[in-house]
């Protein structure tokens, strides 16, 4: 009798279960309306009122209709694992994270980045073919046979020097890390010598030129003007060292030299 009863109440739960309809949530028997997206129930309805809801508050979403009473609480992306916030948190959407520069995803939860590892360095001997992102590791590759590179993250491999083309013999081969080296001739060693011996005496003569064109450069003085002014006494100088003009005489007495001739040509 007593399962009978229990099957009797259940059958009566799943009947008022189906009762519901989309957009409504069952609670004490009840079809309560959904809380939309960025709301949460701030209390149920009954058979006389609906379901309140209030505003998430922050630091919390929801993303969908629900009948809960909380707000799901944000992602936080934590910079000590190397996450970064690619997209902030709303009322209706969680966090996004990303990895931080120089790091990529491993391991993702939908679009939502879990762990970062730090990109790859392309050692010495190596170049690289394609830099890290956000989600993927650096790409790189030996140098080819015949070409070096000395630096990390190196883009591009060098050649090695020809030796021959230079001619000289190779002393050193080269390597995926070093250049080839070559053995030096005598040449090399004199003009190691003679052009800083070149160098260092072109400088030496030019310093040697200016200090004796500057002893050698006159220096006017008083005595020099006024021994000047006595040599060519037509051409007076004054305080200033400047010139004084001489006004020119005649015999007329200062008059032009036409007007004389005319009227000594209206006596005769």
């Amino acid at each position: 009798m007593g399962r009978i009863i229990a099957s009797i109440i259940l059958s009566i739960q799943l009947l008022s279960l189906e009762a519901c309809l989309d957009g409504e949530y069952e609670i004490n028997g009840e079809c309560c309306p959904m809380c939309g997206p960025g709301y949460r129930v701030s209390r149920v309805c009954t058979s006389s009122s609906s379901t309140s809801c209030l505003p998430c508050i922050e630091g919390t979403f929801m993303d969908h209709p629900h009948g809960l009473t909380s707000c799901f609480r944000c992602r936080n992306c934590d910079s000590g694992s190397n996450l970064i916030v690619k997209e902030k948190c709303t009322y209706t959407k969680n966090a996004v994270c990303s990895c931080a520069a120089g790091y990529y995803c491993i391991h993702f939860t939908g679009d939502d980045c879990d762990t970062c590892q730090k990109h790859s360095v392309a050692p010495p001997g190596y170049r690289v073919t394609q830099i890290g992102t956000e989600t993927t590791d650096t790409q790189y590759e030996p140098c080819p046979f015949g070409s070096f590179s000395t630096e990390a993250m190196s883009f591009l491999c060098q050649p090695w020097t020809n030796c021959s083309t230079l001619g000289r013999k190779e002393e050193k081969a080269g390597t995926s890390t070093s250049d080839a080296v070559c053995k030096k001739t005598h040449v090399d060693h004199e003009l190691a010598i003679i052009i800083p011996s070149l160098l260092v005496l072109f400088f030496a003569l030019a310093l040697i030129l200016f200090i004796w064109r500057r002893k050698r450069k006159p220096q006017i003085t008083v005595a020099d003007k006024q021994e000047e002014a006595q040599e060519n006494p037509f051409l007076p100088v004054s305080d200033t060292n400047m010139v004084e003009p001489i006004q020119e005489t005649t015999q007329n007495g200062g008059e032009p030299t036409y007007q004389t001739a005319y009227q000594t040509a209206l006596q005769l």
